[in-house]
């Protein structure tokens, strides 16, 4: 099986080096996703994607579970309520009385200081050998904390509407990082989805990367992804913005022959006609309908981007050889393999039949004017005619001869990918490209 594993940075393609970008945007990773991976998916028997978008997205979800704890929700709001910033106001839809004010954020913070003071405290005390002594003991450190108990509950209620809110953005955020599409072509095995940091996200180590660093998460997120591209052994291609940002760190499966070979390959098969209108979810149906013609198409490219010397090219050289290799290789071999198809027509093959002798085409032109004068139209009337039927049996020998030669050239897929009647919707629609 030939697999392509796709590393992706969408975050930073779309907002640049250190940039941000707005929630309302966020669905903007995925549509990015969905047209890196869609050429791949032309060569490929599955595609491997491994995204930062991922790593996004599992971190939203452990913010929503967080939502649920009282440790996540206090920082939160404490942070929110000393800011006051209106633009927090309006991204999570609140009024400023849905903040606390400085009378009651004064008086949580001096509540957890006293409470942190007498936990502190109690768990100075060591700890008797007895068990019913320690369960006492227990006791009597529950009963002394549950003072505080009142007081909390009162700041859950007031921090009601924020949770709200909060959980409100994390579910659509959620929603923006996620693809039907995307999902639906995992089901049928021709892709996978990963983060590039396969560990768990959870709140313990959120906290353990709070503390090393404010980039803590992602930095090792992307060491780990960097690490796991020099040693795949699949074919690999990385998108542009992280190849700049691998190429800085001196990581050698960027610059190494079979990973530009493959990148090449599939920047080819996007520059193909009706492949950035094709819809992603109709992917699946597409190639199962072209499926006898993937594997030469995947050699013929392959073979293509392997002849070029990427060797030291930097990107505006690579993009030049790109086109240059696609004017000088891929568009002739399409051009003659569309002049194939144009010979495989029944009715230029009938017409060059015919106009080999004038008597056989004298006389299917008389029987088709007294066929059809008479209502009746196809190749079953025209056949009924004995004066027609060689010529035109004939016809269709060449017909079919041709058309058997013409899709075993290894670029037939372009010209079977222009007829699937998903492109040609796609192209009535107007869809993006």
């Amino acid at each position: 099986m030939f697999e392509i594993e796709v590393f992706s940075n969408p975050l930073n393609a779309l907002a640049g080096e250190g940039g941000f970008l707005h929630h309302d945007n966020y669905i903007e990773t995925t549509m990015y996703d969905e047209d890196l991976i869609k050429p791949a998916l032309l060569l490929a028997d599955c595609v491997h994607l491994r995204s930062h978008r991922l790593d996004l997205l599992l971190s939203e979800q452990r913010d929503l579970e967080m939502t649920g704890r009282f440790a996540p929700v206090y920082s939160r709001l404490m942070e929110i309520s000393n800011r006051r910033a209106p633009r927090d106001l309006a991204f999570y839809g609140l009024s400023d009385a849905d903040l606390l004010s400085d009378a009651e954020i004064a008086h949580y913070r001096r509540l957890l200081e006293e409470e942190n003071a007498l936990r502190e405290k109690l768990n100075s005390v060591p700890l008797p050998t007895n068990v019913e002594a320690l369960r006492a003991q227990r006791a009597s450190n529950r009963a002394q904390l549950a003072r505080f108990n009142d007081d909390w509950n009162k700041f859950l209620d007031r921090a009601e509407p924020f949770v709200r809110a909060l959980r409100r953005r994390l579910r659509e955020s959620i929603e923006s990082f996620q693809s039907p599409a995307m999902s639906g072509l995992a089901e049928r095995g021709l892709l996978i989805e990963d983060p590039w940091d396969d560990l768990p996200k959870s709140r313990p180590r959120q906290i353990q990367d709070d503390l090393l660093g404010p980039n803590a998460e992602f930095e090792r997120a992307f060491l780990t992804m960097a690490e796991d591209l020099a040693h795949t052994p699949s074919s690999v291609m990385v998108d542009d913005e992280l190849e700049h940002s691998l190429r800085a760190l001196g990581a050698p499966a960027v610059s190494s022959g079979t990973g530009l070979t493959v990148a090449g390959a599939v920047k080819l098969v996007q520059m193909v006609e009706g492949v950035t209108a094709l819809p992603l979810d109709e992917m699946a149906d597409v190639r199962e309908d072209l499926a006898a013609y993937i594997g030469p198409f995947r050699s013929f490219v392959l073979d293509v981007s392997g002849d070029v010397d990427w060797g030291g090219a930097d990107d505006a050289e690579r993009e030049r050889l790109l086109k240059q290799t696609w004017e000088s290789n891929v568009a002739p071999a399409i051009a003659e393999m569309e002049a194939h198809v144009r010979s495989a027509s029944f009715v230029r093959n009938a017409i060059d039949v015919f106009a080999e002798g004038s008597e056989a085409f004298q006389s299917i032109g008389l029987a088709v004017g007294t066929w059809t004068a008479a209502g009746l139209v196809g190749f079953s009337t025209l056949s009924a005619t004995v004066g027609a039927a060689p010529p035109l049996i004939k016809a269709v020998m060449r017909t079919v001869r041709a058309k058997e030669e013409v899709k075993r050239n290894r670029a037939y897929l372009v010209h079977a990918l222009s007829q699937s009647r998903a492109v040609k919707r796609a192209r009535k629609s107007g869809r993006r490209a």
